[in-house]
């Protein structure tokens, strides 16, 4: 049942999005946003049931208009809306992350 499953998800599947309300530095909250865009590729992967590649499918599909948490956390740390440690607390690999942000400077 699991293949078909996931045949169907692929076929269905046009976008996936989260998103997380973060606290800025004014105290406000700002949205973190997270898409992804079931194209070819990723319709592939579903199917086959190789969803560990998804993350790497989002870092080349900029042109598709998807967008990986990291990098939204970035720019918003970039723009000043967030601090650094509230970016830390909503990744999951907080270290790959902290690696990440040490090397761009932030």
């Amino acid at each position: 049942q699991r293949p078909h499953a996931r045949a169907q998800l692929a076929g269905v599947l046009r976008y996936v999005v989260t998103q997380q309300l973060l606290r800025t530095v004014d105290g406000t909250r700002v949205p973190a946003v997270e898409m992804l865009a079931a194209n070819h590729a990723v319709a592939a992967q579903i199917r086959d049931g190789r969803t560990q590649l998804l993350s790497t499918q989002m870092e080349l599909g900029a042109d598709d208009g998807m967008i990986r948490m990291e990098s939204a956390l970035v720019d918003l740390i970039r723009a000043g809306r967030v601090a650094r440690e509230v970016a830390l607390a909503a990744v999951w690999d907080t270290d790959a992350f902290e690696v990440l942000l040490d090397r761009l400077g932030l």
